[in-house]
């Protein structure tokens, strides 16, 4: 620029305009003027800028002095930037220089701050997009949780879970969504499905092991406590059942052909069988089977399945097992007059009997002391089963021997034309002679009727208790035991007269020569007559009421009171103790009354219109009001049916409800028309399960503190229960008629279904309980990557 004619006239120019003090330098490079010739190449100030110049622009003599210039190399572009400002504003460089420093910090806070907006939004949208992409992961894997519950309910609720731990917040409905789907998941307290085409399932005695029927796959026995498959069968099942106690035994008949016998613990093969089978008994080492028909039994050995060889060409119709303590037997009887066999249990070999043996038994089922064979010759023998020898030998023109089983003995009756022999088994000894033999309703004793005596035994020792002579001219006819437990007192008809004795000492307690029949009860008894009946006291026999009618009949529908019909057939229901009729109100708009309940101890009565009243038959006391307006009582059920507490009554409007047998008892409502209450277990029912009329059915807690458990799925076909006890939980089975069949885990559905049981402690009680051991692998596929959380501890 320096040697440039242009940038002259250019500096000339500005010069003539009087602006010559408006002209600033900036030094790049090189010296401002040459100080020599050789130094002429470094020159950088045009010759032009220092040519003189006055204000008016017209051009001088001489030269004017060097301008100042800033100088690029001192400080950088931006330095000499500053100064240049400074001197065209007219400001001090050290000002300007400030200035320009706290802008260039403005300007980089500004830029700083801007960067961290932008750099914050791309972190917000980064992770929105995470979150809304987990957000559509947990809704996806909470589909695909209900899908799997149906199938695998303990996978389907962990995948529910982990879809809950895994879901975001920022979408408090879907995560509520989520939650609820878990919820509802938890408090079916499913633990297993057993299939969806079941034909049927066949429950074991104690519900812990069940044999599943599928409709197109083979059968299978699996766990009733937890629905855990213990093994597959070899076919479609077509009928199958369990039999014997522990470690038990599972006959399988399947539908295409043949039969097993499997043991029930773990289902291990014991033996091909034919099919169908009827009936299969065990003994210590063998067990019979029975096939229906009879064509083909077989007796095998339980150790390997084998088969036991029986008489040659005869087939067996009958094996029984006899197993004492000290000795194990069976008897074989054959179709088609083949000889009965007596053999040992541990090895089926053959015990020489003194002739061909027709008809063999045992004293008892469990652990008999005598045998009785009876031989073709019509003789018969009393063997003991510890050693087999011989207690008696009774020839064939003696009579006919049978064993004659009574509580806590065994006794032995010998008939012969019209008289009976008692004998004791111990050693064949005749005890007495007579007509009839008589025993208890409880067994405990027994009684031998002869026209001229009476003898009467306890059956626990054989011990002769008493001995009644006939009166002069008399006859006894027959014989009565009270029914207390054991009885205390007998009464012996003597021809035209009643005696009422005392059973232990034989002492006459009364006399009724005017009675026709006596029925005696527990505490009191009643005499029929021509003229009148009465009641009369058990204890000594003393009259309570004279009725003055004559009885047709008597029942006893519960303790404490009598029913009677009377001639006109009419009937009363009286009370025992005293006589009196129980209080029934005479009320004109009575409809009907019925004695209805466990032991008539109640009294159902019907008024026109729609009420309905129920009384405790004892005292008359009104118990439950039932009747509705507009609604008629159209059933009443009482539960349990042998020692009623409570009753379900439905009604013509299609309501039902389930109420306390007491005095005002409590009432709960149901939904809809009730038609069967099953009570699970039935012996001491922890639950219920209600049928409606539509198909619904559900769980209701027992009858001790009942509550709603849950709404089961509709048209259920059966039920079974498996363990309530300290060592195994209650677990029940439910099949339907659609096909499908879970097990429901009932001590998790109770906790679970409890009213204030939140969230948190819900998850936390499947986590602790069936999900405690929950192998995660089952949900590989559906997690891919991820590891399971689903009992994690950030779940909520």
């Amino acid at each position: 620029s320096a040697r440039s004619r242009w940038v002259g006239e250019e500096i000339r120019h500005f010069k003539r305009l009087g602006r010559a003090q408006h002209i600033y330098c900036l030094l790049a490079d090189g010296e401002p003027v040459a100080a020599s010739v050789a130094a002429s190449e470094r020159a950088a100030f045009h010759p032009a800028l220092l040519e003189r110049f006055d204000e008016c622009g017209r051009q001088g003599e001489g030269t004017q002095p060097e301008p100042l210039a800033v100088d690029l190399s001192e400080g950088g572009l931006s330095t000499a930037g500053v100064k240049l400002a400074a001197g065209i504003l007219g400001v001090g460089y050290d000002d300007l220089h400030q200035r320009v420093h706290r802008q260039r910090l403005r300007n980089r806070g500004l830029l700083t701050g801007l960067l961290a907006v932008i750099l914050a939004a791309g972190s917000w949208l980064f992770v929105d997009g995470l979150q809304e992409k987990r957000l559509n992961r947990a809704r996806q894997l909470a589909g695909q949780a209900e899908q799997l519950y149906a199938e695998q309910p303990l996978a389907g609720l962990a995948l529910a879970l982990h879809a809950l731990a895994v879901a975001p917040r920022r979408d408090e409905s879907t995560w509520e969504a989520i939650a609820d789907t878990a919820r509802r998941l938890a408090t079916r307290a499913r633990v297993a499905s057993l299939g969806k085409r079941v034909e049927n399932v066949i429950a074991s005695t104690d519900g812990s092991r069940l044999a599943v029927d599928h409709a197109e796959s083979v059968g299978e026995l699996r766990s009733g406590n937890d629905g855990a498959l213990l093994q597959k069968l070899a076919q479609p099942i077509h009928a199958a059942k369990f039999l014997g106690a522990a470690p038990g035994y599972l006959v399988a008949d399947y539908r295409w052909s043949g039969a097993e016998l499997r043991l029930s613990a773990n289902g291990a093969h014991v033996a091909d069988l034919e099919s169908p089978v009827e009936q299969v008994s065990f003994g210590p080492a063998h067990f019979f089977v029975k096939y229906s028909g009879g064509h083909g039994n077989e007796l095998r050995r339980i150790a390997d399945g084998a088969l036991v060889p029986l008489a040659d060409g005869a087939r067996a119709a009958t094996v029984v097992f006899g197993n004492t303590a000290r000795a194990s037997l069976m008897s074989v009887h054959y179709f088609g007059g083949q000889a009965a066999e007596l053999r040992r249990g541990d090895d089926a070999s053959i015990v020489k009997l003194t002739g061909r043996a027709s008809e063999i038994r045992f004293s008892s089922d469990v652990n008999p002391q005598r045998i009785l064979v009876a031989y073709e010759n019509a003789a018969t023998e009393l063997l003991r089963t510890d050693d087999l020898s011989l207690v008696r030998r009774f020839a064939g023109n003696e009579g006919r021997l049978s064993l004659l089983p009574v509580d806590g003995g065994l006794f032995l009756q010998l008939r012969r034309d019209t008289t009976v022999t008692l004998l004791r088994s111990s050693d064949g000894s005749a005890l007495a002679t007579g007509r009839r033999i008589i025993r208890s309703h409880d067994r405990s004793h027994l009684a031998v009727l002869a026209e001229d005596r009476v003898q009467w035994f306890r059956t626990s020792d054989g011990k002769r208790l008493g001995t009644v002579q006939a009166g002069a001219g008399g006859g006894f006819r027959t014989l009565r035991f009270s029914k207390d437990e054991p009885p205390s007192r007998l009464a012996i008809q003597d021809k035209d007269r009643w005696q009422l004795r005392g059973i232990e000492d034989g002492v006459l307690i009364a006399e009724l020569p005017a009675a026709d029949a006596i029925d005696l009860d527990s505490e009191y008894f009643f005499v029929r007559a021509q003229s009148a009946g009465e009641i009369r006291r058990l204890q000594d026999g003393a009259l309570v009421q004279s009725l003055g009618e004559h009885v047709k009949a008597v029942g006893y529908p519960s303790r404490g009171l009598v029913q009677l019909r009377l001639d006109d057939d009419s009937r009363q229901l009286r009370r025992l103790s005293d006589g009196s009729i129980v209080n029934t109100p005479a009320n004109r708009s009575i409809v009907s009354a019925t004695i209805v309940g466990p032991g008539s101890a109640y009294e159902l009565i019907r008024y026109t219109g729609s009420k309905a009243e129920l009384r405790r038959s004892l005292d008359g006391a009104s118990l439950l009001q039932l009747g509705r307006p507009g609604a008629a009582l159209r059933g009443l059920a009482f539960l349990p049916e042998s020692q009623a507490s409570h009753v379900l009554a439905s009604y013509e409007d299609g309501s039902s409800s389930l109420i306390a047998l007491q005095v005002g008892g409590s009432s709960i409502e149901l939904t809809g028309t009730a038609t069967a209450v099953d009570l699970v277990p039935a012996s001491a029912p922890r639950y219920l399960i209600i049928r409606y009329d539509d198909g619904r059915t559900e769980l209701w807690r027992g009858l001790q503190d009942i509550r709603r458990l849950a709404a089961l799925d509709t048209n259920l076909r059966g039920h079974s229960l498996a363990g309530g006890n300290a060592r195994t939980p209650a677990a029940l089975t439910v099949w339907y008629a659609d096909g499908h069949a879970d097990v429901i885990d009932l001590d998790w559905l109770e906790q679970a279904t409890a009213d204030d049981i939140g969230n948190q402690q819900l998850f936390a009680l499947a986590c602790q309980g069936p999900l405690a051991d929950f192998d995660a692998g089952q949900l590989a596929d559906r997690l891919a990557a991820d590891t399971w959380r689903g009992c994690s501890s950030a779940l909520p």
